[in-house]
């Protein structure tokens, strides 16, 4: 285990869990994150929410406030986050989508370009969300997803009911068309 100084003196402690994946917990928060290393030798550089950053940078990402806005295109409710998707940042996704899905509205595309950090419960809810959708005969997408997220969601299965794209102006374009 290797800790380091996060800011107001918590430590930000790494754990080694297989080749190539370790576990990031902050101690006064109790979050856990994957995270793939990039350099295996003298860890110098690790992708940690698509930045890449040295052993000793400050690490504030994962204080960062939720908050999300979204909007209707035709047919296609589009939801943009920002910030660390833990419970409650994944719960007003859930909100957002339960509202426009009870107005009709199935087809949803999820922007995480600026959410580089989703926790377990994060993913459980937009689970919760990717059946809600289901029900109603809907899509999802999910778009600007960090490789680490991506390779999360393909693990957890998400990718199976909902599709990625790179841009969320792809995924509008083939929900709309």
């Amino acid at each position: 285990m290797v800790q380091i100084k996060y800011k107001n003196n918590n430590l930000l402690q790494v754990f080694f869990m297989k080749k190539k994946i370790f576990c990031v917990k902050l101690s006064n928060l109790n979050i856990y994150v994957s995270v793939e290393v990039v350099d295996r030798k003298n860890f110098s550089r690790l992708l940690f929410g698509g930045r890449n950053i040295s052993w000793g940078d400050k690490i504030s990402v994962m204080s960062e406030e939720f908050s999300l806005t979204h909007q209707i295109d035709g047919s296609v409710l589009i939801i943009r986050t920002k910030g660390y998707l833990n419970d409650l940042g994944a719960e007003q996704v859930d909100e957002i989508c339960s509202e426009n899905l009870d107005n009709d509205i199935n087809k949803i595309v999820i922007n995480l370009e600026q959410s580089p950090l989703i926790n377990s419960i994060g993913i459980s809810i937009l689970i919760g969300v990717i059946e809600a959708i289901e029900e109603c005969e809907g899509l999802l997408a999910f778009t600007n997803l960090t490789p680490t997220n991506r390779k999360t969601f393909e693990m957890m299965g998400l990718l199976q009911f909902a599709k990625p794209f790179d841009k969320e102006e792809e995924a509008v374009k083939e929900f709309k068309g």
